[in-house]
Order: structure tokens, then sequence, then C-alpha cells
């Protein structure tokens, strides 16, 4: 059977030549058989012959491969555009710098435990229950 990634067009192509190849070799084979058999040299000229099968089945191996050569070059193609799109439709630059900041707002500048114009505690002194929501009420919000 064919590749599944090949082509239809390539696929006809390639069952077309299997097809005009084995009725080929299939009626050389018997013209050759008839001769022999007409001749009596049979077994010296059966050990010089390549049977049909193995011929056929490394061509069509051939042909498999070259599809796959012919189909390399999309393939390509598809990953290099999927790739591009994938960067400029997720901006991946910008969420980072965006992440960052808030990060930076958070660990910096929401404090809480005020006295006076100066916050003294920071997200990392937060230790119990009553500091988170004082953290959460005073220097998140």
């Amino acid at each position: 059977s064919l590749r599944c990634g090949a082509r239809p067009a390539v696929a006809a192509t390639m069952q077309g030549q299997m097809t005009a190849m084995e009725s080929v070799m299939s009626s050389q084979t018997s013209r050759k058989a008839s001769s022999r058999r007409s001749s009596g040299k049979g077994s010296e000229e059966e050990n010089d012959e390549l049977p049909l099968g193995i011929y056929l089945s490394w061509v069509k191996t051939e042909l498999d491969n070259e599809s796959a050569c012919l189909e390399l070059p999309f393939t390509l193609i598809l990953l290099l555009s999927f790739s591009v799109l994938a960067y400029l439709h997720l901006r991946q630059a910008d969420v980072f710098v965006l992440e960052g900041a808030i990060r930076f707002d958070i660990e910096q500048n929401a404090n809480f435990a005020w006295s006076g114009n100066f916050g003294h505690k920071t997200i990392f002194d937060v230790n119990s229950i009553a500091d988170f929501y004082s953290w959460l009420r005073i220097g998140f919000l």
C-alpha cells in the first residue's frame, strides 16, 4: 500500500507505474520460461535472475522514498509558517515584560503596616492570616 502522506496525483502515478511494470515483468518472465523449456538450460539461468517480487518491492520502495522527498519542501514551509505565526500571535516577549512588571509591583510597591508615609512590611513579611488580609487590604489594593 502507499504511504499515508502521499499526494493523490503521485499515488495514482505510482500505482500506474507499478501495474505497468508488473505486466511487463510477468510477460518477460513467461517468455523466458517458455524459451528455457525449449532450450533446456533452465537450471543455469535461474541462478542469475532476480525474482519478480524482490525487484517490484525495491521499485516500490524507491517510488515511496521519492514521493517522501517531494513532500519535504511543503513540510518545511508549513513548519516555518506555523512557527512565525505562533510567535507573532502569542507575543511572548510582551507577556514576559508584563508579568515582570506585575511581579515587581507586588514585591516592591505593595507595602503595609504603615507608619506615617512609609510602609514597613512587604509581601515577604506576611506571617499570619491577619498580616495577609492587612497586606491585601492596604498594600495590594
